[in-house]
């Protein structure tokens, strides 16, 4: 199959900068080698930031283990996103949710990275919230014991922190290589991400 690398150059021309933005963070990956150049001159000829190049280029190679580690380590020396507190190292948990509804049940779950103490509030706030609303439908039934079960068996694991924390520095490498100088903007971002489930 032959690809008209001047018309897919004019496809991303044209493209707005935060489309083309979040294909240089989210989807880089899945293009081939000459669709990603053609996209970081793009990124160079707009002067969109500079860290762009960055995530381009770690994203186009296989990472190792370690230099995801060391992603995950930057990632656990930034201020809290919830409290704004740095003085100690974020950690990864996971949030479960069950709301039942008359026959529906909703069961959603999300990694939240924040500092242990900030952790255990939110996971403590959720553990009230299942017990309460878990339980208003046959589904709820099942998720909702689930949910209140795994809150106590996850609570001080640390090595499920870790794997989280590499689990999303894995997952978001793209946006956080972009913004490795900007601390405000990671904690910002680290902040959307947690808040997806409420």
């Amino acid at each position: 199959m032959t690809y008209n690398l001047d018309e897919i150059a004019q496809r991303y021309s044209k493209m707005d900068d935060e489309r083309l933005e979040h294909i240089a963070k989210y989807d880089i990956a899945d293009l081939m080698p000459e669709v990603q150049d053609i996209i970081s001159k793009e990124i160079k000829k707009r002067g969109l930031n500079p860290g762009l190049e960055n995530a381009i280029k770690l994203q186009s190679k296989q990472l190792s283990v370690e230099e995801i580690k060391n992603i995950a380590s930057k990632i656990k020396k930034l201020p809290c996103p919830s409290c704004g507190g740095n003085d100690l190292n974020l950690e990864a948990g996971i949030l479960r949710q069950v709301r039942s509804y008359g026959f529906l049940c909703e069961y959603d779950t999300n990694i939240f990275i924040a500092c242990k103490s900030c952790i255990n509030e939110t996971r403590k706030k959720y553990l009230y919230l299942n017990l309460v609303l878990g339980w208003w439908s046959i589904q709820g039934l099942y998720y909702a014991p689930k949910a209140i079960l795994l809150h106590f068996l996850d609570k001080n694991k640390t090595h499920l922190s870790d794997f989280l924390m590499l689990n999303f520095a894995e997952l978001h490498l793209g946006e956080i290589v972009t913004n490795w100088q900007d601390e405000q903007k990671l904690v910002k971002f680290i902040r959307h991400q947690n808040n997806k489930i409420y």
